[in-house]
Formats: C-alpha cells, sequence, structure tokens
C-alpha cells in the first residue's frame, strides 16, 4: 500500500513536471510565431533567449518563496528574498545580453522582465491553487454529505429494524395476557366467555393488518383500545369500576400501532386487588388540534405496589424516543396507593 502511494505521488509530481514543460515550450512557441511574422528570424530567437530563458528559474524560485514566507504571513523576508531574485535576474539577463550579442549597453530589460513574469505566473499560480482548493473543498463537501446521508440511511435503517423488533414483541405479550384472561373466564364458567374469545379475534385480526404499517388512523387505535377494555370489563364484572374517556376530534390523524397498548394493559395488570372496593381504572384520551394526550389513573393492587415498569412500559419508551424524539413526554407515577401515567405526542 505504502509502495503504491509513493508510485502515485511520484506519478502525480513528473505528469506537474511535464505539464510545466508543456506550457513553457508552447508560451515560447507563441512568442516565436507571432515575432517571426512581424519581424524575422534572428529576432524572434533574440527575444526567447534574452526575455524568456532568464526568467524561467526566477519564477519557480518566486514559488518556493510564495509557500515558504508570503503564505506564512512572513512578509518582510519575502520582500528581501524577492527583490535580491529579481536583482539576480537581472544581472543574469544583462550577462547573457552581454555575451550574446557583445553589448556593454545596460539592458533594463534584465530587471523589469523578470519582475514581469514573476507578477504574471504567480497570480496564475494563486488562481489556480486557489480553484483547486475549491475543488477539493467541493469534492470533500461532496463527500461529507455522501458519508453523512450513508450514516443517517444506516441510522434510520436501524432504527426501523429495532421498531420493528419492539413491536413484534407486543403482538405476544398482548395474546399472552388475553388467553389468560380468557382462561379465568373458562374457569368461572362465565357466560362471556364466546363473546370474549370473539372479541379477541377481532382484536388479533387488528394487530396482524396494522403490523403492516407503520401508521395507522387513530380512529382504528381508538376502536382497539375500545375492544379491549371491552373484554376486560367481561372478565373484571363487579370487581373494578372502569371508565374510558375520548374527546377531540382526530382530524384524520396517526398513530404508530399499538402505542396505546402497554399503558392500557398496565393499568390492568396492576390496577386489580382483592379488595373489589377500591380497583378501578380511568383512562382518559383527548386530541387537541395535532396533540394527543393519554391520562391513565388505576388503583394498585397489594401484592403490585412498588413494582418496576415491565417490559411493556420499557420498548414504550424506546419507541417513542425513536419515533418522537423530542415531541412527546411520557411520566408514570405512583402516588398514595394509585398509578398514574401521561403520554403527550405532538403529531
Amino acid at each position: 500500500m505504502i509502495l503504491f502511494e509513493i508510485e502515485n505521488m511520484n506519478s502525480s509530481r513528473l505528469n506537474n513536471i511535464a505539464i510545466n514543460i508543456y506550457a513553457w515550450l508552447a508560451l515560447m512557441l507563441l512568442f516565436f510565431t507571432v515575432l517571426y511574422y512581424f519581424t524575422d528570424f534572428q529576432f524572434a530567437i533574440s527575444f526567447i533567449i534574452f526575455i524568456i530563458f532568464p526568467v524561467i528559474l526566477p519564477v519557480y524560485i518566486h514559488f518556493c518563496l510564495v509557500d515558504r514566507f508570503f503564505l506564512k504571513k512572513k512578509f518582510f523576508k519575502y520582500s528581501v528574498y524577492t527583490l535580491l531574485l529579481v536583482t539576480i535576474s537581472g544581472f543574469l539577463a544583462q550577462y547573457i545580453a552581454d555575451v550574446s550579442i557583445n553589448t556593454d549597453d545596460f539592458y533594463f530589460g534584465g530587471y523589469l522582465n523578470p519582475l514581469i513574469f514573476i507578477l504574471i505566473s504567480t497570480g496564475i499560480k494563486g488562481f489556480r491553487d486557489n480553484l483547486r482548493n475549491k475543488i477539493k473543498l467541493t469534492e470533500a463537501e461532496a463527500a461529507k454529505a455522501r458519508a453523512e446521508s450513508e450514516l443517517r440511511y444506516a441510522e434510520s435503517r436501524q432504527a426501523f429494524a429495532e421498531l420493528e423488533f419492539l413491536k413484534s414483541q407486543v403482538n405476544p405479550h398482548f395474546l399472552f395476557n388475553n388467553l389468560n384472561n380468557i382462561y379465568s373466564l373458562v374457569l368461572e364458567n362465565s357466560e362471556y366467555t364466546a363473546e370474549a374469545i370473539m372479541k379477541l379475534s377481532e382484536l388479533m385480526r387488528y394487530i396482524i393488518d396494522s403490523g403492516k404499517n407503520n401508521l395507522i388512523g387513530i380512529d382504528k387505535e381508538l376502536d382497539f383500545i375500545k375492544n379491549y377494555v371491552s373484554i376486560e370489563e367481561l372478565r373484571l364484572k363487579n370487581k373494578c369500576v372502569i371508565s374510558l374517556n375520548i374527546q377531540g376530534n382526530s382530524n384524520k390523524l396517526s398513530l404508530p400501532p399499538m402505542l396505546m397498548l402497554p399503558l392500557v394493559e398496565n393499568a390492568f395488570k396492576h390496577g386489580i386487588g382483592t379488595d373489589v372496593k377500591k380497583n378501578f381504572i380511568e383512562i382518559n384520551i383527548t386530541i387537541t388540534g395535532k396533540r394527543f394526550e393519554l391520562n391513565i389513573h388505576n388503583s394498585i393492587g397489594k401484592k403490585n405496589a412498588g413494582e418496576n415498569n415491565g417490559t411493556g412500559i420499557i420498548n414504550l419508551e424506546k419507541r417513542l424516543r425513536i419515533l418522537y424524539p423530542e415531541s412527546y413526554m411520557l411520566e408514570i407515577s405512583q402516588n398514595d396507593g394509585n398509578y398514574h401515567s401521561q403520554l403527550k405526542i405532538n403529531l
């Protein structure tokens, strides 16, 4: 891998050298063609020798000065070294002119030409480097956006998988509880056993159908809760005072299926004690605009007092954190022998 990277670096460096050589050759050819067209061959060649050749090396030396001093804000050193560079380049150009055409005249272009080429080439380099940096920045931002998109996709897939797992746990939990309820009716030879089995079959059909959707209409979810409560009323007849109150208009709002069920089940699980005169369960559901609120107040049997939240409530909290991360409030408390659950969601 290291050898491969070194080869890539060497290849890139060779490509840059080749590009620079081609650029200078193209510049010389351009000047030679134009000058030869308007003057003669000797003047065109002299221009290349006196004007272009003496500035090639100073241009690249100045690039190094820019990177080492100017970009690091060492302006004094940059100015001194640049002035020294132009002076030496001027002497070199003068020497070439003296040797080539045997003149003793002072050649002002020896100082002016390097300065002009240095300024022009530095401007081109700055523009090129700035463009490269913008391209790299754009590529980096695009790569970052792709990485963030892939991360969000992975997180959404993970959250979806976790939701499906949590939702799947509701079904057997609900089924086992209701089978136990019906079993108790069978033991009592209750006349409501057949009705309870029929209602349970309707509830299971709803669970199967709604399980295919991520959201379900609140009206259907409320019907599900009503049917569930009616089964519990059959089982707990004369053993508990049960009330279910629903206020507000759903306005075709939707909820994830069986989101209310764990709290309602929890009330019936903990709300029944041996003293039937003290057993009560109050379920109040209020819909105001897009605000959904569920309040459950129930008694606590002595055997259930002090119990921690079960699996159903823990799974509900996980589902809420995924589905409504900053748009819900869930509070569960025990006070004076009573149990209170409150769920608020901004849909």
